[in-house]
């Protein structure tokens, strides 16, 4: 499972880094090493210029 996720983690973040994020950070669970099923995949990013960030945020997120 947590494979899983970090494959989804690395895709989330790529998308999100080629739309301008520096930095894309995971928190909540999956940072506390606590991710179950149930989980939802905490993410925050840096540097992804606001008028850009829902866009991305949604593209990002339907890809995983």
């Amino acid at each position: 499972m947590l494979g899983a996720v970090a494959r989804d983690i690395e895709a989330a973040a790529a998308i999100l880094k080629k739309a301008g994020a520096r930095e894309v950070f995971t928190f909540g669970s999956v940072a506390r090493g606590e991710y179950r099923a149930d989980s939802d995949l905490d993410l925050a990013v840096r540097g992804l210029a606001p008028e850009k960030f829902f866009s991305a945020m949604s593209e990002a997120m339907f890809a995983i």
